[in-house]
C-alpha cells in the first residue's frame, strides 16, 4: 500500500466496534512508528501514554468533558495520549516557536497512518479535559497534553472519497 493509499484510507473514525479489541502488540507497533516522526532539533520532548482497559474508559470520560462532544469515545479499544515538556517551546531568532505542538501533530499523523495500514480506525481528539487527563495518567506538571488519538476497529469501512476543496484553492505555486 502506498502512502497515498494510506492517506485515502485514513479518516477521523467516530464509530467503533466496541466488541473488537486491538492487540497490545499492535498498539505498541503504532507507537514504534510514531516515535520515528520528525521533530524539532531531534529533541524528542514528547511522551506517549498508551491507555487500555479501565484507563481507556476513564480517558474516554475526559474526552467527553464538553457535553455532547466525542460521544463515540467509550467504544474505542485504546487511546494514545501525546504530551511534551512546556519548556521545549523556545524563542529562536527573536521569535517564539511552539515546536512541541507541531511535533505532537506530526507524531499523531504518523500514528494514524500506521493504524490505517493495519485496518484500524483513529480519531485525533483535541477537545478534552487536560487537567483530568494529567491527573489520571500522573503527567508531570511541566508537561502539556497536546492530543489524544483514539484507536479501534471501525464499525464501517472507510470512505475512500475525501471531501476536499479544489486543489487550486489550497495550493499556490510560487516561482
Amino acid at each position: 500500500m502506498t502512502l497515498h493509499d494510506l492517506a485515502l484510507r485514513r479518516e477521523s473514525c467516530r464509530a467503533y466496534r466496541k466488541d473488537a479489541p486491538v492487540a497490545h502488540e499492535t498498539l505498541l507497533d503504532l507507537l514504534r512508528t510514531a516515535i520515528l516522526a520528525p521533530n524539532a532539533s531531534n529533541r524528542q520532548s514528547w511522551r506517549f501514554y498508551l491507555c487500555e482497559g479501565e484507563t481507556a474508559a476513564r480517558v474516554a470520560e475526559c474526552c467527553m468533558a464538553v457535553p455532547g462532544n466525542n460521544t463515540w469515545a467509550p467504544d474505542c479499544a485504546a487511546f494514545i495520549v501525546i504530551s511534551s515538556t512546556v519548556r521545549a517551546s523556545r524563542v529562536k531568532d527573536g521569535l517564539p516557536h511552539d515546536f512541541p505542538t507541531a511535533d505532537a501533530g506530526i507524531a499523531a499523523a504518523y500514528l494514524t497512518l500506521a493504524a490505517a495500514e493495519q485496518g484500524l480506525g483513529t480519531c485525533i481528539v483535541g477537545s478534552f479535559d487536560e487537567e483530568a487527563v494529567k491527573q489520571l495518567l500522573h503527567v508531570d506538571a511541566e508537561r502539556r497534553v497536546h492530543l489524544i488519538v483514539a484507536v479501534g476497529v471501525p464499525a464501517q469501512p472507510p470512505k475512500m472519497e475525501k471531501e476536499r476543496l479544489p486543489f487550486d484553492e489550497l495550493v499556490t505555486v510560487c516561482r
